[in-house]
């Protein structure tokens, strides 16, 4: 493609806002700017500071410019990923968006990090290496910054495998080698778990584990399956087994991790201790122990930037550049103020080896779109273009003003929706059925056309003549923006402008938030000797925590104690299978371990319940054929006296 030459003092421009005359699915003056000036380093795009215009143009845009080319997208800070991946999903479930996550905790802290946190940024990076046309990565600034294994390391140490092809028995070695721990269950990522001809992995690569079938040395079958349940979800085509750490401690590279650990010892002038000589023995050994993610500057001669991985071009945007500079200083502060307080701590690599500076960070980096309300120049030659999105918030401020006077304040909706109806589209989206119900009912009593779509519906280009049919559409799924778009002739509302805000989540899953308050057991729940269930041994006595070596490697269990003084020990992280029991303390309820007591209890429980739900069958069968004069449906008048209620629900009541 060819760049437009352009006279410098043409390069301040202002998108078009002529009327459209159809509802294109997104920005075409977006489309314009990138495909003018596909070769320009740095592009400016003032105007707005949404996060939900920019998921709707990397989804939406029918330009081969973004649909041929690989997207990254630089956020402030973490929130704002994990907000910016749920407006993608919002207007793409199927949208291939990876989100890299950045360390729940500081390398001076003491602490280690999360082995979910670190097996995910080595998924993005493998993610990058292989990324598709139209993928669209996302990450804090402090994520980017984070050094990360180098691009052969990661490349070297992935491994392909299909239904029929061989398999290696020497790789089990292997994978012990670059991380993966060996386990009679796979339950977690980087585990791997061998019986017999069936072998069990969970890699980085997969969001499920995959059971291996062999017959000899031959894959005879691949399948997903559940970790809790240890059940097939469905049977997969291939598999790829990456390393779980960002650190891959290979025999070659034990001494040297081991020397530059040592040499950091004596420049820093600190005496070996009990610690420090447990990481060398460990080292020594090739074991992964709690703090071995932190040695990743003493174990790579070069670690390299998560966006180094991407083998291909992509398109970098800087959501609020300046807030992304000011956090990167931040965390420079931070990193050397701790870096000087902790001097005396064994592991204390200096700031510069863990985090690059943002100058060499933007070196990297070919393309850059800035996106931001308003952005100062960095260069002379930058292109500056302006994109005009306006909020809401007025509109839901004078909404709630008129939410306990019932007709002015459906006057004030009918006439606002009337005046952004006769040039553009109108999209209203809501967190629940309920709501889009409420929603349409006020509609309906204001005269206004709408329809509610169905919540597996997303294709946005089949809606694009709502705007000549005077039609709203009611969408049953949260967002967290409101905003109109003059020149596209887009608005986007959500059910809270109209009624305000409730307190709820964006999409509430009943059964998970059960499951999660029956398994919110923490230690300070726990004293020895209290009985717990455990959902698969049954009930026990628990008798404290316990340090037991595993395979060279001290860990905490949670030591449960069954009749016959049976024990069980559980690691720590897997707290969640057990909850605190309620009933009284009998020495006759307590299980056998590897007894059949549990099973037959479940069994008791489940035909109990059966006999009870069809109790309640046949109760709401009679009342099915009972016959009673109808009530009417709630109004809008009912929707307002409902929302007008002062208080926010609890999540028991949601």
């Amino acid at each position: 493609m060819s760049t437009m030459n352009m006279d410098p003092q043409e390069h301040k421009n202002s998108f078009s806002s002529e009327p459209q005359n159809h509802f294109e699915p997104v920005n075409v003056t977006l489309d314009e700017v990138l495909k003018n000036h596909t070769h320009e380093k740095s592009i400016n795009l003032s105007g707005s500071d949404s996060l939900f215009s920019l998921a709707f143009f990397l989804t939406q845009s029918s330009s081969p410019i973004v649909k041929n080319q690989t997207n990254l997208v630089i956020l402030p800070d973490q929130k704002s990923v994990e907000k910016f991946t749920k407006e993608v999903l919002f207007f793409n479930p199927d949208a291939r968006v990876f989100a890299l996550q950045e360390y729940d905790m500081n390398v001076y802290s003491g602490l280690y990090p999360s082995k979910k946190i670190v097996s995910r940024r080595v998924s993005w990076c493998y993610r990058a290496q292989n990324a598709k046309k139209s993928d669209i990565f996302v990450t804090s600034i402090t994520g980017a910054l984070q050094k990360t294994l180098p691009v052969d390391t990661l490349f070297d140490n992935s491994f392909h495998f299909q239904k029929d092809s061989d398999w290696e028995p020497g790789f089990l070695e292997h994978l012990q080698e670059i991380g993966y721990l060996s386990t009679p269950l796979v339950e977690d990522v980087g585990q791997v778990a061998v019986r017999g001809g069936i072998i069990d992995i969970f890699s980085p690569a997969h969001k499920w584990p995959i059971r291996l079938e062999l017959f000899g040395n031959t894959i005879e079958s691949l399948r997903f399956f559940d970790p809790e349940t240890q059940r097939t979800i469905k049977e997969c085509s291939s598999l790829v087994v990456i390393p779980p750490r960002e650190v891959v401690l290979n025999k070659k590279l034990r001494q040297p991790t081991a020397i530059a650990f040592t040499n950091d010892l004596k420049t820093r002038e600190v005496e070996q201790n009990e610690q420090s000589r447990s990481f060398l023995r460990d080292l020594s050994k090739g074991h992964y122990f709690q703090e071995i993610d932190y040695f990743l500057p003493y174990l790579y001669d070069q670690p390299t930037l998560p966006l180094n991985h991407f083998f291909n071009d992509y398109r970098c945007w800087h959501f609020k550049p300046q807030e992304i500079t000011a956090n990167a200083d931040n965390l420079t502060k931070e990193l050397k103020d701790s870096y000087i307080s902790s001097q005396q701590n064994p592991l204390c690599p200096r700031p510069e080896l863990i985090f690059a500076n943002l100058d060499s960070f933007k070196k990297n980096i070919t393309q850059s779109v800035y996106f931001d309300k308003v952005i100062l120049h960095e260069h002379e030659n930058d292109l500056d273009f302006e994109f005009r999105v306006h909020s809401l918030q007025e509109f839901q401020k004078q909404s709630a003003v008129f939410i306990k006077q019932p007709h002015e304040h459906k006057e004030f909706i009918k006439q606002k929706l009337h005046d952004w109806m006769r040039d553009s589209a109108i999209f209203i989206s809501c967190q629940t059925e309920h709501q889009s119900q409420k929603i349409k009912s006020l509609l309906d009593d204001l005269d206004i056309k709408s329809q509610i779509v169905e919540s597996h519906h997303y294709e946005w280009h089949t809606w694009k003549d709502l705007k000549n049919q005077n039609s709203i559409l009611i969408l049953p799924r949260g967002s967290f923006e409101s905003m109109r778009i003059p020149s596209e002739q887009l608005v986007f509302l959500r059910d809270d402008d109209f009624f305000g805000h409730k307190s709820h989540n964006l999409k509430k899953n009943t059964h998970k938030s059960f499951t999660q308050s029956v398994s919110a057991l923490n230690f300070g729940d726990l004293k020895s000797g209290d009985y717990v269930v455990h959902k698969q041994h049954g009930v026990g006595i628990y008798q404290n925590l316990t340090l037991m070596g595993i395979q060279g490697v001290d860990a905490e269990f949670i030591q449960i104690q069954y009749k016959g003084n049976d024990k069980l020990y559980l690691p720590v992280y897997r707290i969640g299978q057990i909850q605190k029991y309620s009933g009284p303390k009998n020495p006759q309820f307590i299980d056998k371990l590897g007894g059949t007591g549990w099973q037959k209890t479940q069994t008791k429980v489940k035909a109990h319940l059966r006999d009870l739900a069809s109790e309640l069958l046949n109760l709401y069968a009679k009342r099915s054929q009972t016959i009673r004069p109808p009530l009417s449906d709630p109004d809008s008048d009912y929707y307002a006296f409902e929302n007008s209620f002062p208080f926010d629900e609890t999540n028991d009541q949601l």
